[in-house]
């Protein structure tokens, strides 16, 4: 299979992308992690956007390869495109771009997440939307979500 190519980001989109990677180290210990999060809140809640304008670094192809977070890539442009022919060798541009476009549509979720609950940290203000969302149910104990079972 060829070498995967590699991910942009929207470069309206850096400086909350760098921010949240920067603070958020125990949520997105790096900016792939945070990615793969945004494009799999995208997905999920159906926010696909296009943008013109890449940043100048993107994330090469390798790295989700070698932690084998590809799959999500190819998960996601399946889901997308509900069509098996998408998997093919000859397609994986085609995949990473529509991963990039839910990508992107996670990071204007999450941005506006952020806006709506300033008085939080970024870190407090995904959680709490998460749990709003029903993603994380809350410990009746202490009322704070259950992240136990949870691996970044």
């Amino acid at each position: 299979m060829p070498e995967l190519p590699s991910v942009s980001m929207s470069a309206e989109q850096y400086d909350i992308i760098q921010n949240l990677s920067n603070i958020s180290r125990s949520l997105f210990p790096t900016m792939k992690d945070l990615v793969i999060f945004a494009a799999i809140l995208g997905f999920s809640e159906g926010r696909k956007t296009s943008f013109t304008s890449k940043t100048k670094d993107p994330i090469k192809g390798h790295t989700f390869e070698r932690y084998q977070d590809d799959d999500i890539i190819f998960w996601i442009a399946l889901g997308e495109t509900k069509d098996p022919s998408i998997l093919q060798p000859n397609r994986e541009k085609e995949c990473v771009e529509i991963f990039e476009e839910y990508a992107c549509g996670g990071i204007e979720i999450i941005e506006g997440w952020c806006n709506k609950n300033a008085l939080l940290s970024k870190e407090q203000a995904i959680i709490s939307e998460l749990q709003k969302k029903g993603y994380f149910p809350l410990n009746e104990k202490d009322k704070a979500p259950d992240l136990s079972d949870v691996e970044l």
